[in-house]
């Protein structure tokens, strides 16, 4: 009888990590779509480098501590500094 109960037991176990680690992998991968909004100290540090003459990918370090080893993040942030700065240069025309 407890050999019964186990392997019935062990199957429904096993069925039940295999959905839950899927799950957790959906949850983890969806987990990466976030949005970057800077503060009034993050706009005037890029604003003030960006003056200085810093090159974008020097700005995104200096002011976030992200290089380009940092994957998707780094990309994120680059993209948002790049945005923040093209503003200004559209407000110029």
């Amino acid at each position: 009888m407890y050999g019964e109960r186990n392997s019935k037991d062990i199957g429904k176990s096993k069925t039940t990590a295999i959905t839950k680690t899927k799950q957790s992998k959906t949850d983890f991968e969806g987990s990466f779509n976030f949005k970057v909004q800077l503060d009034e100290e993050a706009r005037n540090s890029i604003f003030n480098l960006h003056q200085k003459g810093y090159q974008l990918d020097e700005i995104v370090k200096a002011v976030f501590n992200l290089s380009r080893q940092d994957g998707r993040s780094y990309k994120k942030f680059r993209n948002v500094v790049e945005d923040f700065l093209n503003s200004f240069k559209e407000d110029d025309i």
